[in-house]
């Protein structure tokens, strides 16, 4: 009985000399952690912040703004409107299949001859 009481006596002081060694570690490699997501975090809030659609261009409230402020002249104004309303309405892509019914626009130049 005396052997299995200094036994456990031993175990548990390993255990606590185990836990004081590795303890300041641990919490060292918690706050390298915590520190690293925080900064990744701000970093990558500051390069997205950088790319906000709102920086990008203008909308045409704010063209409407820069035209009444003077900035913009009315020659500027209708060119930079006609400019983003031209950009909406772009045409898509004709697909590349040819249709039968309507010959090449360089065939009907042949055929009129």
């Amino acid at each position: 009985m005396i052997s299995t009481t200094w036994f456990l006596a031993q175990t548990t002081d390993k255990s606590n000399r185990l836990l004081a060694d590795i303890l300041p570690w641990l919490i060292v490699l918690v706050g390298v952690v915590l520190v690293g997501g925080i900064a990744i975090y701000f970093i990558r809030r500051h390069l997205y912040a950088e790319q906000s659609p709102s920086d990008v261009g203008f909308s045409l409230q704010q063209l409407r703004e820069l035209h009444a402020s003077g900035e913009l002249t009315d020659e500027e104004f209708e060119r930079a409107k006609a400019m983003m309303i031209g950009r909406l309405a772009a045409p898509r892509q004709p697909s590349k299949k040819n249709d039968d019914s309507s010959p090449p626009a360089g065939n009907q130049a042949q055929s009129s001859n």
